[in-house]
């Protein structure tokens, strides 16, 4: 599979990956859309929640609520 430009941190878009890439299978177009959604709920920062992952914003809010 040949991946479109990575973004600055090294991962590609949305639509890079799922519109601009020819993946040879089903099964290899689930797994880098499931790797991709790991990625961008699980590591990526995003500015407009303090420069958090979703999932550390999620833990953090569910331990101030405890």
């Amino acid at each position: 599979m040949t991946m479109p430009w990575p973004n600055p941190c090294g991962h590609h878009s949305k639509k890079q990956l799922f519109y601009k890439t020819k993946f040879e299978s089903r099964e290899q177009a689930k797994q880098e859309i499931i790797s991709w959604i790991k990625w961008y709920n699980n590591e990526r920062i995003h500015t407009s929640i303090g420069n958090m992952s979703p999932a550390d914003f999620e833990a953090k809010g569910l331990k101030q609520s405890a």
